[in-house]
């Protein structure tokens, strides 16, 4: 799984080689998939009873 900061200079790289039309459309997609990964968690942090999962 992808960390944070591999995702932000993955966005970093992609938004130069975008033209300026598709970024927005990309940064969505980036905040919808960031959404999913915090969802996620909360499910597996509730499947094993912790709190917290540092990753």
């Amino acid at each position: 799984m992808a960390t944070l900061a591999e995702l932000k200079g993955s966005e970093v790289k992609l938004r130069e080689s975008l033209s300026k039309e598709r970024v927005p459309e990309f940064v969505e997609d980036v905040a919808w998939a960031y959404k999913f990964v915090k969802a996620r968690r909360r499910l597996v942090e509730r499947k094993i009873g912790m709190r917290k999962i540092t990753w």
